[in-house]
């Protein structure tokens, strides 16, 4: 994935196939040119970091299932 963890590396795309089961081993894919990006563990865990630091101190509300 690019520098900020979301960007596909082949397309530079953000957009993101997440699988339909959640595994921690479940692939997470580019939707433009379906590319391996991560895991779904890493990619949640990815996530989890650029939230903790765009807010420091406070926890925005979310749905998803996201490690912080």
């Amino acid at each position: 994935m690019g520098r900020d963890g979301f960007q596909c590396d082949i397309c530079g795309s953000a957009s993101v196939t997440i699988p339909g089961r959640l595994d921690r081993d479940s692939d997470v894919t580019c939707a433009k040119c379906g590319h391996l990006l991560s895991s779904w563990d890493e990619y949640k865990r990815r996530i989890g970091s650029v939230l903790r630091e765009a807010t420091p101190g406070r926890r925005p509300p979310i749905s998803d299932p996201i490690d912080w």
